[in-house]
């Protein structure tokens, strides 16, 4: 009985149109490729009349082959030439060919069909030698170049696997026969089994079964591309409660996030000017993780007060700017009660108002308090408690401000009183190595400072607003001093103890 040679098709691999990312291309013109031929898989023959290889083999011939010792002839047809959209047209390709036709130097895409008689049944396998890895893809896309003409015994199939190779899963969508075809055409398949797959490879399978009818070429494969498409990272900012937000206070900033965030990334809330530009934005909060969520922010103080702001969130792993917030926000206006100070104050200096030794600029129109009891701004060192006074500032829709002042009271045992004359001098005491003194006029003519033994010792003099002088006496030894300044020929000395 003759021997029927049959051509398989080669398979091809396209990329997907809408593909971003290529995780696996073979055109099979390299001098290694990354098919696996002729395994056990599927239960397939690693031997037998027909045989998976690579070559660039396109033409037939005539030759004969010896049956139950009656000599056949057979002639297989030229391999269809392949069109140009193949990366290399007739260039090297994956096929299946019968060893009785390579034995006679014809190496072309075609097959031995099994007669129940001098050929045998059997399937033939390759397999993709090494996984691709899906995780995070939406989905991704099989495409290869293929022909086979076969018959409804013998045809091509296509299979994948998500475990190495150790079990495999026919696709049968939108072929599960590969045949009837003898010139080359391009196939793509996308199933979402193929995607979010930690490992996943592919197969192809020439099923030789038995016939009486059947044609070249065999099943032949060409340009196999795996590829995978990623939803668009996104960011949505969702809208932020209270309206009206105060500086230094904190309020939450719902997000949503959408795609897929790499390991590492953060969120960032981000604040833009009064008039809604992220030209130069001012990150408020941040939050690390990869979906959605809610960022507790914190606008600084110094940022201006007024309408019109906007808040958006960032990713950082990829870099994602969001879409901003529905509905502008209003700063409001932040109080401030200055800053913390400390005084050393003479027993015996006189009144002075605890507003005068705030740090910064306080808000005026705040009010005092010790030890949780209001009291009034006036401090008299003849009557009045150390200890630290608190001074708070109110603003609406803000958390009150409050800045301390703490006073220590000091006998200055060993400095003789001494008349102010014209010019009244109050000595506020110490902060750090610098001493404070009030009563003074714009540029004092000249200004002295005598220790305890009335002898004259240099002074360093700082700037300070009008009113004020400030002393710095980093370098003098502590003890009881005398300063003596003299304005428009009005004279006033005032008395202060130092201490490092």
């Amino acid at each position: 009985m003759a021997k029927i040679l049959r051509i398989l098709p080669a398979l091809l691999l396209s990329t997907s149109i809408n593909a971003q990312q290529v995780l696996f291309s073979e055109d099979f013109e390299g001098a290694q490729h990354g098919f696996t031929l002729n395994t056990s898989d599927m239960g397939s023959q690693t031997s037998g009349a027909n045989t998976w290889l690579v070559n660039n083999a396109y033409t037939g011939g005539s030759s004969t082959l010896d049956c139950l010792g009656i000599p056949f002839t057979f002639t297989i047809p030229n391999t269809a030439a392949q069109p140009a959209g193949i990366t290399q047209p007739n260039g090297k390709y994956m096929h299946i060919t019968s060893n009785a036709a390579m034995a006679s130097g014809i190496a072309n895409c075609n097959f031995a069909a099994a007669d129940g008689l001098c050929t045998a049944a059997g399937n033939h396998f390759a397999r993709m030698t090494t996984d691709v890895a899906t995780t995070g893809a939406d989905e991704v896309a099989l495409s290869f170049w293929w022909l086979c003409a076969g018959s409804a015994s013998n045809y091509g199939e296509v299979y994948y696997s998500t475990n190495g190779g150790t079990s495999w899963n026919q696709v049968t969508t939108p072929l599960s026969n590969y045949a009837n075809q003898p010139g080359w055409v391009q196939q793509t398949i996308t199933l979402p089994a193929f995607a979010d797959q930690a490992t996943l490879r592919f197969g192809f399978r020439f099923v030789n079964g038995t016939t009486m009818s059947a044609s070249d070429p065999a099943f032949g494969i060409d340009d196999v591309k795996v590829t995978s498409t990623q939803a668009a990272n996104t960011l949505t900012t969702g809208a932020v409660v209270p309206a009206s937000i105060c500086p230094k206070s904190a309020f939450d900033v719902p997000f949503t996030a959408t795609g897929t965030w790499n390991a590492g990334n953060f969120f960032s809330a981000q604040l833009s000017d009064a008039n809604g530009s992220f030209a130069q934005p001012i990150n408020i909060g941040m939050w690390f993780g990869t979906t959605s969520g809610t960022i507790v922010a914190e606008v600084p103080s110094g940022v201006p007060t007024g309408p019109g702001y906007l808040i958006r969130v960032v990713g950082s792993d990829p870099q994602v700017d969001g879409v901003d917030s529905p509905t502008p926000i209003i700063i409001l206006v932040e109080p401030y009660a200055g800053q913390d100070s400390s005084l050393t104050v003479c027993e015996g200096s006189a009144p002075f108002n605890l507003f005068t030794a705030l740090g910064g600029t306080p808000d005026a129109g705040g009010s005092w308090s010790f030890n949780g009891f209001g009291t009034a701004a006036m401090f008299s060192p003849a009557v009045s408690p150390a200890g630290c006074y608190a001074y708070s500032v109110a603003a609406q829709g803000c958390p009150n401000d409050t800045a301390r002042v703490c006073i220590a009271l000091d006998p200055c045992l060993g400095v003789a009183s001494v008349g102010a004359g014209a010019q009244s001098l109050r000595w506020l005491g110490q902060q750090g190595t610098v001493h404070v003194i009030t009563g003074v006029g714009v540029k004092p003519d000249a200004v002295a400072l005598f220790d305890i033994a009335g002898r004259s010792v240099a002074v360093q003099l700082r700037n300070a607003m009008e009113g004020r002088l400030l002393l710095d006496m980093a370098a003098m030894p502590d003890g009881p001093y005398l300063l003596r300044v003299t304005d428009a020929g009005r004279a006033g000395v005032v008395r202060l103890l130092h201490r490092q």
